[in-house]
């Protein structure tokens, strides 16, 4: 096990913090997970701009201070601070589009349709997973939380926490229409 933790880290050796940050947006997550299942469903191809090759590429070689500046500025406590830049420098954009405040692109209220209205169908769907389920975790998956809330409330732009079940749910979808084709 050491040596296969060597191996998957010897490619990041020596990076900052910022660059290593970048480098684990194309780690698997949720979201690269729901793009390549939507990209293989469809069979449309569908890939975040700043995942692109191309823009891992030029990220490499951009200084890192223009990842996350030292000092304060408008767009510190949002990312993508060369962008932002460029857009503003080169008059792409007025200011107020450009340093508007960061929203979710989804911000149903999908944690407590998971524990109220969704519930008797998550409890359906997760019959087609490969393996079989405890219907006690699954409630306690689908249980609003003490912390959660906090983390909704203070922490995240989004409203949504109940990621484990959001991808078992995800998971039992894509077995069950896997079965009927």
């Amino acid at each position: 096990m050491e040596n296969i933790l060597r191996l998957l880290v010897k490619p990041f050796a020596g990076l900052s913090p910022n660059r290593l940050a970048y480098q684990g947006r194309a780690m698997p997550g949720m979201n690269k997970n729901k793009i390549e299942g939507s990209t293989e469903n469809s069979g449309t191809t569908i890939q975040s701009p700043y995942l692109h090759p191309g823009m891992i590429s030029l990220t490499k070689q951009i200084p890192e201070h223009y990842y996350r500046p030292a000092e304060k500025s408008i767009s510190t406590p949002m990312g993508k601070y060369i962008l932002m830049k460029m857009a503003s420098k080169k008059k792409l954009l007025p200011n107020e589009v450009i340093y508007q405040k960061k929203e979710s692109p989804v911000d149903a209220p999908i944690d407590k349709w998971y524990s109220a209205s969704l519930k008797d169908f998550i409890y359906d769907q997760v019959k087609y997973l490969p393996f079989e389920s405890n219907s006690i975790c699954i409630q306690e998956l689908i249980r609003p939380k003490y912390f959660e809330k906090i983390y909704r409330t203070f922490l995240t732009m989004d409203h949504y926490t109940m990621h484990a079940i959001s991808l078992l749910f995800t998971y039992a979808n894509f077995i069950e229409l896997t079965r009927k084709r």
